[in-house]
């Protein structure tokens, strides 16, 4: 999304109140632990590599003091919320939200910790200091600005320099320019200098299903099949790509992922469509599958019959009855993503299940969680799968699918089942 229409989103929320790079991927995936063996349940299989999870954050002492390395405590945010009461709070922690992006200056922010939420001021504000506040909003899509990539380093090493040192972490938003693949050697060097050059998430906003154009993805560093690039599977894409920026120095944060509750669409005048319900979680699904470490929702929607400047509360008011559906499906995957907060939390096992699927390993007291949606790879269409379970968990006869009230028989170490479309995710739960 161009700078301008972020400009243009505060204007209006305070005024409403690609092969090398594959390589990489694969390095992130991958670590060099063999076998792995803990409280959680033991599996003979590697470890996914990860930044620590929640205990992340115990290196901000605002942040572990506000409970954010609370296994329990998985960070969903709405980007330029606008609250104005304790009820609004309330309102928007029904949907799942616990963090906000950019709160206007003017805002109590006794609000937030009144409520047990939490905010990213952005830095021209000067909210109190407090547990509600474990970290700062720096910039918004710096990648981009001057005529190089060289020149936006600078730029954003001087922000960072002179942002606040008071134990809070830093988050920067990048543009979808971070994860080009096709660009000279010194652009790749500069965009990993970016995103580890301050402590805290990383994020970049791309919107597969709603901006006009879907198929500017030739140049992206993770290859993403253009028949399926408005498909959940992109958002994980996006998610594996700014893994692979952060990894390539050696280290690991963060990565939170964008997604739209309503439309991506920079104006009026370039509407393509809106995101709908099963969309809207198979996006949120597919980046935590591929290890986000948060969400953030796009909160406004610029173009089409359905406009407003703040989503969640116009369908709370009653002024935007149209995008009801797109917040209930929020409420929904929120909800199960805070009651599998724990599980995902802990650290993911590398595994393939079988051809074009996409899925997350892990355990958690005694059973094993496999996340599974349909893979974005130019064979993989809706349809069954057969999953092929890893050694110790091959002897279970039957797996429970978590949120459906239903159980799938285990026969020979394998099981099916059936994708119906391209954002359709299940959740498995196995007992060792």
């Amino acid at each position: 999304m161009a700078r301008r229409i972020k400009i243009a989103i505060l204007a209006v929320v305070i005024a409403a109140a690609s092969l090398a790079a594959s390589i990489i991927i694969t390095t992130i995936k991958t670590t060099s632990v063999a076998t792995v063996s803990d409280n959680n349940g033991t599996l003979n299989l590697p470890r996914i590599a990860w930044e620590g999870g929640p205990a992340y954050w115990a290196q901000f002492p605002v942040a572990k003091a506000a409970g954010w390395t609370n296994p329990s405590f998985f960070p969903i945010v709405m980007w330029f919320d606008s609250v104005s009461s304790n009820a609004e709070v309330r309102a928007d922690k029904s949907y799942g939200i616990n963090t906000y992006i950019g709160e206007p200056a003017s805002t109590n922010y006794n609000f937030f910790a009144d409520n047990n939420v939490f905010v990213l001021s952005s830095l021209d504000n000067t909210p109190p200091s407090g547990t509600a506040q474990p970290g700062l909003f720096l910039v918004d899509e710096p990648d981009g600005d001057g005529p190089s990539s060289a020149f936006a380093l600078q730029r954003i090493k001087s922000i960072v320099a002179a942002s606040p040192k008071d134990g809070i972490f830093k988050d920067i938003n990048f543009s979808d320019t971070l994860i080009s693949g096709s660009d000279p050697a010194a652009n790749k060097a500069n965009f990993e200098a970016m995103v580890n050059s301050y402590a805290g998430p990383v994020s970049v906003d791309k919107y597969y299903y709603t901006q006009p154009s879907c198929f500017d993805i030739s140049y992206l560093m993770v290859p993403i099949d253009p028949a399926h690039c408005r498909t959940a599977s992109s958002y994980g894409a996006t998610v594996r790509a700014v893994r692979a920026r952060v990894a390539a120095t050696g280290h690991l944060k963060p990565v939170w992922n964008f997604v739209e509750d309503l439309s991506g669409a920079p104006d009026p005048e370039h509407f393509y469509s809106y995101i709908q319900p099963g969309q809207l979680e198979g996006a949120v699904m597919d980046s935590i599958i591929n290890e986000a470490r948060g969400i953030v929702y796009f909160n406004q929607s610029f173009a089409g019959t359905c406009r407003g400047g703040n989503i969640i509360r116009q369908v709370q008011d009653g002024s935007l009855p149209c995008a009801r559906p797109q917040l209930n499906a929020i409420k929904q995957v929120d909800q199960r993503i805070k009651s599998l907060a724990p599980v995902i939390n802990t650290q993911s096992y590398q595994y393939s299940f079988g051809s074009n699927v996409d899925t997350m390993l892990k355990t958690y007291r005694g059973s094993a969680y496999i996340f599974a949606m349909i893979s974005g790879a130019a064979s993989s269409e809706p349809g069954k799968r057969t999953f092929t379970l890893p050694p110790g968990l091959a002897e279970a006869t039957r797996i429970q699918v978590l949120f459906e009230n239903r159980t799938i028989p285990v026969v020979n170490g394998k099981f099916t089942d059936n994708f119906a479309d391209e954002y359709t995710y299940h959740i498995y739960k196995v007992v060792m």
